[in-house]
């Protein structure tokens, strides 16, 4: 009840208990009247007339970007810079407060000036951004007048990014390579450890390259060069339609694709190569390709608020904006997949790109045991096979993950070897 209210019902006690002591002459009436009166007198005293106080609110949170499961540690602080308040009731609010493990999310005391009101929680937040914004402070009196509440703003934010595994070097085979050196064998010759052919012998050149055996042979100086080993560009494509994990786990098939997902722009991103993310579902949200540290910080930022949803435009593979990839580069998609799907990437491959699928699964629900459970249970299953069996057909190198399982032997034994 707020103090507004509470005074016109006061009032009204007051005054009634007044009329019916003084004209039915019962002085219990009149003694009801006087504890009114003085609980009345001494609320609008302690209230201060209604003003405002000079509250102040921090929050310090123990790291603000975290890895899925680890703790988070957040402590509020309100602060009376005003006159002496007789309670004071803090409340953190936010999205993390969901999650917490240990502590409170609440508290009160009274507090003088300059004195504060701490409270403190450990939570365990999901993969997500947590944007947090205001704390909600209360102030009241002893006699239960509310003198002000409202919010205090202390902006600040939460990425709990996903967490993965470490991988292995995926072999890749583009068409195009960057000049930059990395692990991808650009068919030409130069610095490197695989013997790639001999050349004549040209003025300035390292003479421990001399190929000594041609030498007697030809009668003539030859060089021998290794293959150039270099980074290539990758486009990472998650697929984000509700529809195409409806059938295949949901929303906790969908985790499990952002790590693994995750796991592989890692391992791409050390490997050297200059790498984009596409999570293509509700919208299209797009991360340039780039290299380095800073990418990699990005790009698991990206996923951290990564989520299903669904969008007529984005409602196929055939939409993908192939005009972000560069030709000759390689598109490494992460996705169930649904029928229909294998003809975009057959699309793909025809235009030059090298096209990798990560298709997670997970086990599938027992049937209902009836006749009609177990053949619905067997189209489904035959139909995602069929998918599959087009999908490799188009060119595509397909890695089925069970989801139950760890990723990187799987990568180790599926992809360390070029199509």
């Amino acid at each position: 009840m707020d103090s507004a209210r509470r005074l016109r019902v006061e009032l009204v006690v007051l005054l009634g208990s007044l009329a019916a002591g003084l004209l039915a002459r019962v002085p219990e009436f009149l003694l009801l009247a006087v504890v009114v009166a003085t609980h009345l007198v001494l609320g609008v005293v302690l209230a201060h007339g209604g003003r405002s106080p000079r509250l102040v609110a921090r929050r310090w949170l123990s790291q603000q970007r975290v890895v899925e499961d680890d703790a988070i540690e957040v402590s509020v602080e309100v602060q009376n810079h005003g006159p002496p308040l007789q309670l004071v009731l803090v409340s953190d609010h936010a999205s993390l407060a969901e999650h917490v493990e240990e502590g409170e999310v609440s508290g009160g005391r009274g507090l003088a000036r300059g004195e504060t009101c701490h409270i403190s929680y450990t939570c365990r937040p999901l993969r997500g951004v947590y944007p947090l914004s205001d704390v909600h402070v209360e102030a009241r009196d002893l006699l239960g007048y509310t003198t002000w509440q409202g919010s205090i703003s202390c902006p600040s934010q939460v990425s709990v990014v996903p967490r993965h595994e470490r991988l292995p070097s995926i072999r890749l085979s583009p068409r195009r390579t960057l000049a930059t050196p990395g692990p991808v064998p650009a068919r030409r010759g130069g610095a490197g450890i695989q013997f790639f052919g001999v050349r004549d012998y040209v003025p300035g050149d390292d003479v421990r390259r001399v190929n000594w055996k041609a030498l007697a042979r030809l009668d003539r100086l030859v060089i021998n060069e290794f293959e150039e080993e270099r980074a290539t560009d990758v486009a990472l494509v998650l697929d984000g339609r509700r529809t195409a994990y409806e059938s295949s786990g949901g929303p906790e098939l969908f985790q499990q694709a952002v790590r693994g997902c995750a796991a592989l722009g890692d391992s791409l991103i050390r490997e050297g190569h200059r790498t984009g993310l596409m999570i293509y579902g509700e919208r299209l949200d797009w991360l340039p390709r780039a290299c380095g540290r800073v990418q990699r910080e990005r790009l698991l930022g990206k996923l951290a608020a990564a989520r299903l949803g669904d969008s007529d435009v984005f409602a196929e593979l055939s939409r993908l904006p192939t005009k972000l990839f560069p030709y000759g580069s390689v598109v490494l998609l992460v996705s169930p997949f649904v029928l229909g799907d294998e003809e975009a990437l057959g699309v793909l491959s025809a235009r030059g790109y090298e096209v990798l699928a990560l298709v997670p699964r997970q086990s599938e629900d027992k049937p209902d045991g009836t006749v009609h459970g177990k053949l619905a249970a067997r189209i489904v299953a035959l139909e995602k096979e069929a998918v599959l069996q087009e999908v490799s057909a188009a060119g595509t190198r397909v890695l089925v993950w069970d989801v139950r399982k760890p990723l990187a032997p799987l990568v180790r034994s599926g992809w360390r070897e070029a199509r």
